[in-house]
């Protein structure tokens, strides 16, 4: 509800301060995205401590591509495509709990978001910096692997908290597809009347808590054992190092709290429009170089 609000809010307050979009914006046509960064996981496995960055959270590199079109004029939609890998793992944590409970995961992620962005000035006018935020909503994918004796199992399967004892914990197995909610803030800076960079920092915000496969509990070991792929599941859902099991019921992670990802990404932009001889002196960065130029050259002498 909150997103639709903000979506929604943005949108009105576009067109009271502008207008409803005029055919020129209307033939704006779209941009092609290509970026790299880094992303990074933060949940169960995090510390208590941790806010933007996770002490047991690796930062990985991700590639993304999109498109984008204006709406009006001072945002636009953009669909995108994000591919990366997600990975913690307690042995890097500085809390004692942490480190003892001895979980580690990764995960390949693809994300598939649209997104609302809405800037500072108004993009036709191409200033050479235009900062922007944006907000939007995804779907992705995801599929949870953890190390045993230096080999890496998917979890999703074998129940690790007890999923796969439905006579006991009606439990289903969690679904490897979910929906995000990237909420971001970054810096356009326009080079020419074709070319963009930008640089951007998005929190993705989730509705799993099982992007690490750790969420609630310790299931009874012996139920757990019983249950399909026995005593490797027992096995990878108590690695803890102590030299027993843990008793059921006590705390693995923390289900009140979804997990999440974030990113820094530097992203290249291409605008399709041609442009034309009245915009291809204008706008950007090359722009300004070029009206410099203008204004310092003299007049000959008669």
């Amino acid at each position: 509800m909150n997103l639709k609000l903000l979506v929604l809010t943005g949108i009105v307050g576009e067109l009271v301060l502008n207008g409803f979009v005029s055919v020129s914006y209307a033939q704006v046509n779209p941009e092609v995205r290509f970026g790299s960064g880094i992303i990074w996981y933060q949940g169960d496995l995090s510390e208590k401590m941790d806010k933007i960055f996770s002490k047991t959270s690796l930062k990985k590199p991700f590639v993304t591509v999109g498109i984008a079109q204006a709406l009006f004029s001072r945002s636009k939609l953009s669909l995108n495509y994000i591919y990366g890998n997600l990975e913690a793992d307690d042995a890097r944590a500085t809390e004692l709990d942490n480190r003892l409970r001895n979980q580690n995961f990764k995960t390949v992620l693809h994300e598939f978001s649209a997104r609302i962005e809405f800037f500072a000035l108004n993009l036709h006018k191409r200033p050479f910096l235009n900062p922007f935020i944006y907000a939007g909503a995804g779907i992705f994918k995801f599929n949870p692997k953890g190390s045993l004796n230096g080999v890496w199992y998917e979890l999703q399967p074998l129940g690790t908290e007890g999923q796969n004892i439905t006579e006991v914990t009606a439990k289903a197995p969690y679904k490897l597809t979910r929906y995000s909610f990237p909420f971001g803030i970054g810096i356009a800076f326009n080079l020419d009347p074709h070319w963009q960079l930008r640089v951007d920092y998005a929190h993705h915000f989730t509705n799993t808590d099982y992007l690490d496969d750790v969420s609630t509990v310790y299931p009874d070991s012996a139920l757990l054992a019983s249950a399909p792929y026995g005593q490797l599941t027992v096995a990878l859902s108590n690695k803890r190092l102590e030299d027993s099991y843990p008793e059921a019921g006590r705390s693995r992670g923390n289900s009140k709290m979804n997990d999440s990802y974030s990113h820094i990404g530097v992203t290249l932009v291409y605008n399709l429009s041609s442009g034309g001889k009245r915009n291809s002196a204008r706008g950007g960065f090359f722009g300004l170089l070029r009206r410099k130029h203008m204004l310092n050259v003299s007049c000959p002498g008669f």
